[in-house]
């Protein structure tokens, strides 16, 4: 437990993403490819500058296969 007693934050949504990506074994450019995205999307989603909608996401989640 933290010292401010707190409950740890979750990895947000792209932390996850990039985490999956790298247990799978899959660079970045091979993941956009496989979801059909695009390696700046994929960045940008990982780097949590951008939220991906739920086509990107069902994309991201089929080629992650999870």
């Amino acid at each position: 437990m933290s010292t401010t007693g707190r409950p740890p934050l979750p990895p947000t949504l792209g932390a996850r993403v990039a985490a999956l990506r790298d247990e799978r074994g899959f660079k970045q450019q091979e993941l956009a490819r496989s979801a059909d995205l695009s390696v700046t999307f994929l960045s940008e989603v990982e780097n949590d500058h951008r939220k991906p909608g739920a086509d990107a996401l069902l994309r991201l989640a089929d080629a992650l296969e999870t």
